[in-house]
């Protein structure tokens, strides 16, 4: 039997099972990702993104046997597996939705790396996961996935790949992710403000010993200024340290 515990925290996600003589091919085409990267004992973070360069669905990319795996949010996997199936044509390349109780089974049998895939894991490591809620909305620079190695520039082509490389040869991202410390669990998609108005939006959320934390894209030249959860002003954000260097 499933644990309860564990199977609340595995509700979020799912899999994307991607598989055929073409697999490798076919995501090496449309994945941030390069997965010449990837072997049977790693896990890497990946993003595909629209022809706007936009984030469609990320999370973490993981060989198992025959099939490449691709973490999704669950609210977005139905959809993103029927938008994928429009780009095979006639690549020899299966993709299915995997059963719910997959991503368990696997991390039971220790056949599947894990990676930080878990809400507060991920909120405290910086790592997003878009969802119904904000997926097409960022360039994965506004997320931080160039800075925890989900996009390679040396690749080569893949959707919206010209305008994340522009975005990175101009050199400023105007809006960038950052750790919140709320006094309650913030709603993803839920705005930030400051002094003078709406600095941002929520990505991620999860509940933590003091309340709540959350991952927000913020405007930069408004992040070291004081953030609030109203428009009021009267319920203050605290930033939190990231992991990482941000730029």
């Amino acid at each position: 039997m499933t644990s309860p515990t564990r199977a609340g925290r595995l509700d979020p996600l799912r899999l994307l099972c991607i598989s055929g003589p073409d697999g490798q091919a076919f995501l090496q085409a449309q994945l941030t990702q390069d997965l010449r990267l990837l072997t049977d004992g790693n896990c890497l973070r990946y993003a595909w993104t629209s022809a706007q360069g936009r984030v469609l669905a990320n999370g973490s990319l993981s060989r198992w046997q025959d099939r490449y795996l691709l973490g999704v949010a669950a609210d977005l996997v139905s959809s993103i597996a029927q938008r994928l199936q429009k780009f095979v044509l006639r690549s020899r390349v299966s993709i299915e939705e995997s059963a719910p109780d997959l991503l368990e089974r696997l991390l039971a049998g220790n056949e599947l790396p894990a990676g930080p895939d878990w809400e507060g894991a991920d909120i405290a490591g910086g790592v997003p996961m878009v969802s119904a809620a904000t997926s097409d909305k960022y360039v994965p620079q506004m997320l931080n996935l160039d800075l925890i190695g989900a996009v390679s520039f040396t690749k080569g082509c893949y959707p919206g790949q010209e305008v994340i490389a522009r975005t990175r040869h101009l050199g400023r991202v105007k809006r960038r992710l950052y750790r919140l410390r709320t006094p309650a669990s913030m709603a993803v998609n839920s705005p930030v403000f400051g002094t003078d108005g709406e600095i941002g939006r929520v990505v991620n959320t999860a509940r933590s010993a003091s309340g709540g934390e959350a991952l927000a894209v913020i405007q930069a030249t408004a992040a070291a200024l004081p953030m609030f959860a109203d428009e009021q002003l009267a319920i203050g954000l605290e930033r939190l340290a990231l992991p990482y260097t941000m730029p």
